[in-house]
């Protein structure tokens, strides 16, 4: 199992303050700024709940998914949701927050993003189906999240088109 991802195996899963401020430390532990709870018992559960923590030092590479929509809860941070077009232009961006736009849903077939401009975010995701290989498709006009200048270029680039 990587270390950005952990599988809680409680019959009751509680989240308070202390277990926040540890994902946040888990994430800021791991160079991407990310780290993610699964809910759900596996990746073949028929439903993906998690609640992960993205920062705006990581990258969350932009992404669909073919087969299921997914649904967004912000608990906390602020950062946009980016969609956008098969040749990667930006169709639509909104503001989420605890306070904005903090519940949102994302059609099955939809680029997306979460571009975080807090130090850190953190996220409630629900979505419908198994977690494959082919799950999340990335496109070619996005770099890999390895590609660390071009990521940077990227994000600086989409926050520019944001006007942030």
């Amino acid at each position: 199992m990587s270390k950005e991802v952990c599988f809680l195996k409680d019959e009751i899963i509680k989240f308070d303050r202390n277990k926040i401020e540890e994902m946040k430390y888990k994430a800021w532990e791991n160079s991407s700024g990310k780290f993610r709870y699964c809910l759900h018992e596996n990746e073949n559960a028929g439903m993906q709940e998690m609640l992960f923590v993205i920062s705006n030092t990581g990258y969350a590479r932009p992404h669909m998914h073919k087969e299921s929509a997914e649904s967004q809860v912000v608990i906390e941070g602020e950062g946009y949701c980016v969609l956008f077009d098969t040749a990667g232009n930006v169709t639509e961006s909104f503001k989420i927050s605890p306070r904005e736009n903090f519940l949102y849903r994302i059609q099955k077939g939809k680029w997306h993003m979460t571009l975080p401009l807090s130090n850190q975010m953190i996220i409630y995701e629900v979505r419908e189906g198994k977690f494959t290989d082919g799950t999340n498709i990335f496109p070619e006009w996005a770099p890999n999240e390895d590609e660390i200048e071009e990521v940077n270029e990227y994000k600086e680039n989409l926050l520019r088109q944001l006007g942030v």
